[in-house]
């Protein structure tokens, strides 16, 4: 069987499934056929009613209602952790991310909530796929990519700031480290640029890797990432090149 009919029916056979259902997918590395042998399944359930059960898993979100159960089961040795959305909550959430709610300064998502977008915009349908092919149109079309892409680049601008700073004291060490992390929010937004919309940090390289951006192809990602080229007697060399590259990105990557 495959995984979309393996889950559909663990779910019946473990009484896991609401009376009424609006769609559920499989999101996470599984759907991006990203996983390993020990990862857990991501099985997202929207329903218009609220799941009732045993469990006291759940996730904090900023819509009404303001959690999410969680339903954790093994199946075959793999863990699963199944979330239980109401689809009220699922159009709260687009809702935030509309253009409207951007150029108002409204539009923020904690990381749950950007995470089950992205998770829904990359779904395995195991039903409900008109569903789910219209709320990807609409967060496709919001203003999320932009939102993701201006906030990543702020914090790499931060960044890079420091690094001018503390080239300018003497201090390498702070320098290197600045870089780093300005490195990580660079690669960030360039991905929300181009629609990747997950920022789990095992992921990055995946998300480069398909993406392959001209601006930063991968391989030149991964020398840097990985300090390859990292000289410990001219580590002001490194240092400049990410600087170099914050530039070229502010300067060349464009997202309306």
């Amino acid at each position: 069987m495959s995984i979309t009919e393996v889950v559909a029916l663990e779910l019946k056979q473990r009484n896991l499934l609401p009376a009424n259902v609006n769609a559920i997918w499989i999101g996470g590395s599984l759907a991006r056929s990203w996983g390993h042998q020990r990862s857990d399944a991501d099985v997202f359930i929207v329903s218009p009613g609220t799941w009732v059960s045993s469990s006291d898993e759940y996730q904090s979100v900023r819509v009404s209602p303001n959690t999410v159960p969680i339903e954790a089961i093994h199946v075959n040795g793999q863990r699963w952790e199944i979330r239980y959305w109401q689809e009220t909550q699922i159009e709260q959430l687009i809702d935030r991310v509309s253009w409207d709610s951007f150029e108002a300064g409204k539009l923020s998502l904690n990381l749950v909530e950007t995470s089950c977008l992205a998770r829904l915009v990359h779904a395995l349908p195991v039903t409900g796929i008109d569903w789910i092919m219209e709320k990807r149109e609409y967060i496709t079309g919001s203003a999320l990519r932009t939102s993701l892409f201006v906030d990543a680049l702020a914090r790499a601008e931060m960044n890079v700031e420091d690094i001018v700073g503390l080239l300018g004291s003497g201090d390498m060490n702070s320098a290197v480290l600045s870089g780093q992390a300005a490195l990580t929010h660079i690669v960030d937004a360039l991905t929300a640029s181009l629609g990747e919309y997950g920022s789990e940090w095992k992921w990055r390289a995946k998300r480069m890797q398909a993406l392959n951006p001209a601006v930063l192809p991968f391989d030149d990602y991964w020398e840097l990432v990985t300090m390859r080229s990292f000289d410990p007697t001219q580590p002001e060399a490194w240092v400049r090149r990410i600087i170099d590259i914050y530039r070229r990105v502010s300067a060349e990557v464009a997202v309306d």
